[in-house]
């Protein structure tokens, strides 16, 4: 997640702040605490997961068209 935003633009930075946040959390609900993360952060974290998977094929059909998996281009 360090280099979304470098790789993909600055138009990523919300999103990938957004994404190591969650990350972190995760990590600490994971060894820490338990019951602290509810079905509508689920949702949400999925949603947000979704739109840099469009984020990631928008840059390489630019950049590496070549890699983009077959079904995606």
């Amino acid at each position: 997640m360090e280099s979304v935003e470098y790789t993909l633009g600055s138009s990523t930075r919300e999103l990938a702040s957004y994404l190591s946040l969650t990350r972190r959390r995760r990590h600490e609900v994971e060894y820490e605490v338990t019951g602290t993360i509810g079905k509508e952060d689920v949702e949400e974290l999925v949603g947000k997961v979704e739109l840099l998977e469009k984020e990631v094929l928008t840059w390489l059909r630019k950049k590496h068209p070549h890699l983009v998996p077959p079904g995606d281009a």
